[in-house]
């Protein structure tokens, strides 16, 4: 018993110097833009094309041949709902795309 007792003292020690810890700064965050439907779009540094059209809160990525917008389904590669025209190329998978400085990148129309 005096050793449950004794672990959950250390670990409460753990988790009250965690909430001293100032919040780190993020690390290599990197400033650019690309072009989404002619729109500037500015992710961080390592996403994807996704994630940062996702995160500045364009969520239809793609028109389907039956006229339903579409998005990021899976984020992962496997459904290729995401698919999109990026430098010219038709049916990326922006999930798969890392997000480079000066990418244009459109909403795909059907099958293209």
């Amino acid at each position: 018993m005096w050793r449950d007792l004794l672990r959950r003292a250390r670990s409460l020690e753990g988790v009250r110097e965690d909430r001293k810890r100032e919040p780190a700064e993020p690390e290599g965050e990197v400033a650019f833009e690309f072009a989404f439907d002619d729109w500037p779009t500015g992710p961080a540094s390592g996403q994807s094309v996704a994630a940062a059209l996702l995160a500045s809160g364009r969520r239809t990525l793609r028109i389907d041949e039956a006229g339903n917008p579409k998005g990021v389904l899976c984020g992962i590669g496997f459904c290729f709902e995401c698919r999109c025209v990026i430098d010219g190329e038709p049916d990326r998978r922006a999930c798969m795309v890392e997000a480079k400085p000066g990418m244009r990148v459109r909403r795909q129309q059907g099958l293209t």
